[in-house]
């Protein structure tokens, strides 16, 4: 979902129900060096944050009852 919306598909897959495609006039927005913050690291948090740190993003979290931290997230 992340890739999806920085990469501006929502924009192209709107085009192509209209009957048009015109890739100009979209822009990219890289996702490395920006940061992100997930709430929670059960299953899904940490594989966002797994994914996101692959991605060259900062991770922040947050969580009630932390198991101890992660070398790609900051504490």
């Amino acid at each position: 979902f992340l890739l999806t919306l920085s990469r501006g598909m929502q924009i192209y897959h709107r085009r192509q129900l209209e009957g048009r495609w015109a890739p100009q006039g979209v822009d990219v927005v890289h996702v490395a060096g920006k940061t992100i913050g997930v709430l929670g690291l059960g299953g899904i948090g940490l594989a966002v944050a797994k994914r996101a740190a692959a991605f060259g993003m900062r991770v922040l979290a947050v969580d009630p009852a932390p198991k101890g931290t992660l070398d790609y997230m900051e504490q």
